[in-house]
């Protein structure tokens, strides 16, 4: 299974929190290019799940500067 950057075998595609198999159908989020089912993500506390939509869309606006800049030849 290819999947967060990474190449995982198919019994070790599993939630890191739960130990749940998963598979690429599955609903999962990315913590520290670890998976977490849905199941487990519900459960964290909201602060947190704030903090990692903080991070996201500071790693999206980052790419996006990234992308803007000039190249001068």
């Amino acid at each position: 299974v290819s999947a967060l950057n990474k190449a995982w075998c198919v019994n070790c595609f599993a939630c890191s929190t739960c130990n749940t198999k998963l598979t690429l159908k599955d609903k999962f989020v990315e913590i520290d290019l670890k998976p977490v089912c849905k199941h487990c993500y519900e459960k964290m506390p909201d602060e947190f799940k704030r903090r990692l939509a903080k991070r996201e869309r500071e790693a999206k606006e980052k790419e996006k500067q990234k992308k803007k800049k000039p190249i001068c030849l």
